[in-house]
């Protein structure tokens, strides 16, 4: 567009006029209330790109729109949205074209979040009031295979011995058959590899047949529950900041069909436990006389609240970073993440995970 502003997604409406001199920094002075203006309009969000894939189960996704927005593809119009935390998703196998393609976002003017789900740490009473508005998020052009791995959620059973559960979501996408034993029952596996993240260490590595009726395997829909449980050789707990190293792993799972890797998914943990004990004078209604135990130690969880960390959504890893590392620094390792910010990243959680620092992740809180 001749009069069009770059943009860099992610980011924020408010980011790309700042960056391009229309509006100066919001963050100075009541600068504020100019890009608030801005917030009440609406805003076409063009990007053009190249495609060269199989054509087949085509998925485009948005993991952060803010807020409500149209989505057209090639002049098709795809859906709409609102709700900035996760989606859309659109199969766009019939729309999509080899070569050049034109993806456009329709965002609708922001609304209160009274009236959406949003962060609401963005109207005054915080830092800014500046509703939020933009792609916050990645956008990503995928071709799915038959099965899809989702990350792995791995769980600490016994820090004494290393024993882990680890769970993984299996996804058809061949949308015309359910997920059901049948359609397992070819030389389908899932690998799993755990290497050290951070450290030095063992590695550990196990393949499972993903056969009809095998234990730790149970269908919902077009959904395949895996659930394994095993012991991590020679491991190394983590520990909260100022009680031990935060020693980490990765975990790798590939689905694999005759020996062919189909997908995989990544994850990063430690290995720990968690739990909650009262004192040894007993429980009391009066007073929260309950301790932390961190690997059948007794911690003291020294914190803070967190709050979302910037009303323009620059939401970058340096920025976490930057702010996290000053957290080691001074000897906390415990957050409560407040429940009407930002549901937070990837990002804030694996920074956290190597600094030490324990979250509890408040549910979102609003008011009538």
């Amino acid at each position: 567009w001749p009069d069009g502003v770059p943009a860099k997604v992610p980011g924020s409406i408010y980011t790309a006029l700042f960056e391009a001199g229309v509006i100066p920094d919001p963050y100075v002075g009541r600068n504020d209330a100019l890009a608030m203006e801005e917030s009440q309009r609406a805003w076409f969000c063009k990007r053009t790109f190249s495609y060269s894939g199989s054509g087949k189960r085509v998925m485009l996704q948005f993991d952060g729109v803010c807020d409500r927005c149209e989505i057209y593809l090639n002049g098709t119009f795809l859906g709409t949205h609102q709700g900035m935390f996760g989606g859309p998703f659109f199969d766009v196998s019939h729309v999509i074209r080899q070569g050049e393609n034109t993806l456009l976002v329709y965002l609708l003017p922001a609304i209160h979040f009274n009236n959406t789900v949003v962060f609401n740490c963005s109207d005054g009473w915080h830092y800014a009031r500046i509703w939020p508005l933009g792609i916050w998020n990645s956008v990503t052009v995928t071709d799915l295979p038959e099965i899809t791995a989702e990350a792995p959620f791995v769980t600490t059973v016994s820090h004494e011995k290393g024993t882990l559960d680890v769970h993984i979501d299996l996804i058809n996408n061949v949308k015309e058959n359910d997920f059901t034993e049948v359609t397992l029952s070819g030389a389908y596996q899932v690998t799993c590899l755990i290497r050290p993240k951070n450290f030095t260490g063992t590695a550990a590595y196990f393949t499972y047949p993903l056969q009809p009726g095998r234990k730790g395997v149970t269908f919902e829909g077009d959904t395949a529950h895996v659930r394994l449980r095993f012991d991590m050789p020679d491991f190394r707990l983590w520990w909260p900041n100022g009680s031990g190293a935060q020693h980490l792993y990765t975990m790798t799972a590939t689905i694999e069909r005759g020996g062919a890797p189909l997908s995989e998914a990544k994850t990063s943990f430690g290995i720990r436990t968690l739990k909650m004990e009262p004192y040894p004078s007993g429980e009391r209604e009066d007073m929260y006389n309950r301790k932390a135990v961190i690997n059948g130690r007794g911690i003291f969880l020294k914190g803070a609240g967190w709050c979302t960390i910037d009303a323009l959504m620059r939401f970058t890893r340096p920025a976490y970073d930057r702010i996290l590392s000053r957290t080691k620094q001074e000897g906390l390792n415990f957050f409560r993440a407040w429940g009407g910010g930002l549901t937070e990243t990837e990002d804030f959680y694996e920074l956290c995970d190597a600094y030490g620092i324990c979250v509890y992740q408040e549910w979102p809180c609003c008011w009538d």
